[in-house]
């Protein structure tokens, strides 16, 4: 079954029959793409070991607004696709699906579609390791990636993994598309360094290209959400909330930095954004990282003190504002009353301090206090903070990158 109409999808979108030995499904959502069957070439040279085996699912999707450009793209990847020629423990399965309602069509649902079809071709496979990874149409990787993916999960307890990206064609001396995906990845990788320095357990990078987990971890928080934008952020943040996400380095998924609109944030629309203003990107100012320090350092106290508010008096006033209005006292005086040991205090503190408030307050002191600053700039004075001592501003990516790697 390869086209497929939205309305009359069936439970199953491929018949054929799984291997015993299926260990990896990858799924790659795609909509207008011109290169997937590229993205899928990457995959298929990488190595698979000895008693697994791997799927990989192209969701090609159109929406019932979809233009007419749109809809021959879609056919000729379709096309593309069905005539890659697979190696031995590989299968490759391209379905379209279209005519998908607008408010239910996306980046998301897609997603969805292909890792709950891969789901239930693990549920009948032997295999002792189950993993659905998610990968994009415009990507290329490691020749690594499978076999380390099977390493990976074959000693970690962790349900989730994030796993080690970078964009090849960020140069900061480059073109203008290089120089922009230059600045918003070290945008990222900024972003994720300031907090693992303060301390915040949930720093990790949650890029949909770059992501994987365990069927039964797929299974455990509900699946994949149907959002048209940030669905890969919502769905490893229910791993990193319950401390069920690690990290890979040993392999490498390069995306791509086209420019695109077709999700309100993300790579594709913050590089075309880049180009379209010729402004200085800009990022999250170093002293909202610096601020917020305080109620991190102070989680212990917290636990140990008879009222919240006998610790968050004596913070500075801007950060004390902003926790009035998520009611901080009270919830953190409602966590302690239903926790009987530090660890599971703190556990619940960032249950409910997660990175969903996190960006809130981001955003708050952004408005009130410390406006962003270029992303460059910011990069440079947390370097400072590491002790990294990049040569030149072309070498402070590369290093971020490394700590990325080891930590």
């Amino acid at each position: 079954m390869a086209r497929i109409e939205y309305s009359k999808m069936p439970d199953r979108l491929i018949n054929e029959a799984v291997a015993a030995d299926l260990s990896v499904v990858v799924c790659i959502p795609c909509y207008n793409e011109s290169e997937a069957d590229a993205a899928v070439d990457s995959i298929l040279r990488c190595e698979v070991p000895d008693g697994h085996s791997v799927e990989v699912i192209v969701l090609i999707n159109a929406g019932e607004d979809a233009p007419m450009t749109t809809l021959q793209h879609n056919e000729s990847t379709h096309a593309a696709v069905a005539e890659i020629k697979v190696p031995e423990g590989y299968a490759v399965h391209p379905i379209y699906v279209h005519e998908i309602p607008k408010k239910k069509s996306g980046v998301g649902r897609a997603r969805k579609l292909a890792m709950d079809e891969a789901a239930l071709r693990l549920d009948e496979s032997a295999s002792s390791l189950k993993i659905i990874a998610c990968y994009d149409a415009d990507c290329s990787c490691d020749t690594n990636y499978i076999a380390a993916l099977i390493e990976h999960y074959q000693v970690s307890q962790k349900e989730a993994v994030s796993i080690h990206f970078e964009h090849p064609e960020a140069q900061l001396g480059g073109d203008e598309i290089q120089h922009a995906i230059y600045l918003y990845e070290l945008h990222l990788r900024y972003f994720i360094q300031y907090q693992q320095l303060i301390g915040l357990p949930f720093a990790y990078q949650t890029v949909g290209s770059s992501m994987a987990c365990s069927l039964s971890g797929y299974r455990r928080v509900g699946g994949m959400n149907t959002r048209q934008a940030g669905e890969d952020f919502y769905f490893m943040h229910k791993f990193i909330k319950d401390d069920q996400c690690d990290r890979l380095s040993k392999t490498t998924v390069y995306p791509s930095a086209r420019v695109s609109n077709r999700v309100p944030f993300g790579t594709g629309r913050a590089v075309g954004e880049m180009l379209a203003s010729r402004e200085p990107y800009k990022t999250y100012h170093p002293s909202s990282f610096k601020s917020i320090r305080c109620v991190v350092g102070s989680v212990d106290q917290l636990y140990d003190a008879k009222l919240t508010r006998s610790v968050s008096n004596v913070y500075e006033e801007q950060i004390k504002v902003f926790l009035q209005s998520i009611s901080f006292d009270e919830k953190v005086d409602r966590i302690r009353a239903n926790t009987t040991t530090l660890s599971r205090f703190r556990r619940a503190f960032y249950q409910f301090f997660d990175a969903f408030i996190f960006m809130k307050y981001l955003h708050h002191m952004r408005d009130h206090h410390y406006p962003d600053m270029d992303v460059l700039a910011a990069a440079e004075v947390l370097a400072d903070k590491l002790r990294s001592n990049p040569q030149n501003s072309e070498d402070i990516l590369h290093e971020y990158r490394t700590r990325a790697k080891i930590v």
